[in-house]
């Protein structure tokens, strides 16, 4: 993709995610005071949250970096509509990937990240059965699901993946994507 020569990869990981929501005509930015709306972003939450533990599931490395791919996506495309960005997500990996993990137990650092996301999740009131709407508190949404962001990036490496190998698969996955959203 030439297009994509000289950017930043993670910028790249932005754009072709909201490539694949155009083709499939999702909007730019949900309405987070909206219950269906709201249900759009639990959804990729919890979708995000399989594909992690099915990562988990297993020890074979090509299907860890199938199943983180397959993260990324649903992740990437939940902080899209949330409106956070290419620079939100690449604020909380660490370039060097050299840092010690205090504690690298992979199924301690996927409990961290559900929490931290669920959390985040949490803030988004709205529901169907409701009768009257809450305002979603944007800030505190956009901080803890920036939270969710930083133990992702612990969550996968401690299943010893470098960001440049969760890219690559990402990169690989979109593709098979790409192509089953338009050969439709």
């Amino acid at each position: 993709d030439s297009q994509y020569e000289g950017r930043d990869l993670i910028e790249v990981l932005f754009l072709k995610q909201r490539r694949l929501m155009d083709l499939y005509e999702m909007p730019d930015e949900l309405d987070l005071d909206v219950p269906r709306d709201q249900q759009v972003l639990r959804t990729l939450a919890w979708c995000t949250t399989e594909e992690c533990a099915e990562a988990l599931s297993t020890k074979d490395y090509q299907h860890i970096v199938d199943e983180i791919a397959d993260a990324t996506h649903f992740f990437i495309e939940l902080l899209i509509l949330s409106n956070l960005t290419a620079q939100d997500f690449r604020s909380f990996l660490n370039e060097d990937e050299k840092e010690d993990l205090e504690n690298p137990a992979p199924n301690i650092r996927f409990a961290d990240f559900v929490k931290d996301l669920a959390l985040a999740m949490n803030v988004l009131k709205n529901r169907f059965w409701r009768q009257t709407n809450l305002l979603t508190d944007r800030p505190l949404y956009e901080d803890l699901l920036k939270k969710s962001v930083a133990s992702f990036y612990i969550f996968y490496r401690s299943l010893n993946l470098t960001t440049p190998e969760m890219i690559d698969g990402y990169l690989r996955k979109n593709k098979v994507n790409l192509f089953r959203i338009t050969s439709k």
